[in-house]
């Protein structure tokens, strides 16, 4: 087990890793550049998922510091200020799991989540 701060440096050489992943790390995020570079130095290559800006209108968490898209091969990311909830929608628990909703959410999660991969370098852009 190795400890580490993906946010500031990770004690791994550069280039280590031929993939790396970050499943729902991105948008806890404050400051997400230093997290992004830091996983292009130690990895070559790699996997990012978070759940993505329409997600995060409907089920907003607290905990969440980006909302994050996709468009284009550039990951897009708006820093919140706290739960961006829809005025509407995100009031009515429309992704409970028992809820219609929340069961298509389970079977097409690719509508709720940014699922990005890239190699070489990650593109993105704070909007």
């Amino acid at each position: 087990v190795v400890f580490g701060d993906a946010s500031r440096r990770l004690p791994f050489k550069d280039k280590a890793f031929d993939f790396v992943i970050a499943s729902h790390i991105l948008e806890h995020m404050a400051e997400p550049a230093p997290f992004l570079q830091e996983l292009q130095r130690v990895g070559k290559a790699g996997y990012i998922e978070t759940p993505n800006a329409l997600f995060e209108r409907l089920h907003p968490y607290h905990i969440h510091c980006l909302e994050v898209i996709e468009k284009d091969g550039v990951l897009h990311l708006h820093k919140k200020k706290g739960p961006v909830e829809d005025a509407f929608l995100g009031t009515k628990a429309l992704l409970a799991d028992e809820a219609p909703w929340g069961r298509f959410m389970f079977e097409s999660p690719e509508l709720f989540h940014v699922r990005y991969f890239w190699k070489d370098r990650i593109r993105y852009e704070v909007d």
